[in-house]
C-alpha cells in the first residue's frame, strides 16, 4: 500500500496510552505513544468518519505543542490518521505518514487511502 500510494511511513497506535504496536516505513524519531489522540479536542480534529488530515503541521504546532514537536522530530510533512472508537473511548489509529513532504492526493488516491485506512484502524481495534 505505501509503494501504492507513494506513503512514507504506516503506524498502528492501540491500547490505553495509544502505544505503536506496529509500523513500516523509515521513521526518525518514531512516535511510541500517541497520547494526545484520548484529548477530546484533538478527537474533534476527525470527521464523522474518523478521518483526519493533516498537511501543515501549523495546528498542531499551535493547538497541541507536544504533539507538533513530536510530528515535526518525526519529520512529518503531512499525515493522514484514522481513529477507531469503542464505548466512547478511541480504541486504535492508523497513521499514514509524509516525510519532509505534503503532496497533494488525487481524489481517487485520496478516496482508496480513506477506505483503507478505516478498515484498518477498526481491525486494530478488535
Amino acid at each position: 500500500m505505501c509503494a501504492g500510494f507513494d506513503i512514507d511511513g504506516a503506524a498502528v497506535y492501540t491500547g490505553d496510552d495509544m502505544h505503536r504496536s506496529i509500523s513500516v516505513g523509515k521513521y526518525v524519531n518514531p512516535i511510541q505513544n500517541l497520547t494526545w489522540a484520548m484529548d477530546k479536542k484533538y478527537q474533534e480534529l476527525f470527521d464523522e468518519q474518523g478521518v483526519y488530515m493533516e498537511s501543515t503541521m501549523s495546528r498542531l504546532k499551535d493547538s497541541y505543542k507536544e504533539a507538533g514537536r513530536m510530528y515535526v522530530s518525526q519529520e512529518n510533512g503531512k499525515f493522514v490518521q484514522f481513529m477507531a472508537v469503542r464505548e466512547g473511548r478511541p480504541a486504535a489509529v492508523v497513521a499514514f505518514d509524509f516525510f519532509n513532504r505534503s503532496p497533494k492526493l488525487g481524489g481517487t488516491d485520496t478516496g482508496m487511502i480513506r477506505i483503507i485506512g478505516a478498515f484498518m484502524a477498526e481491525v486494530a481495534a478488535e
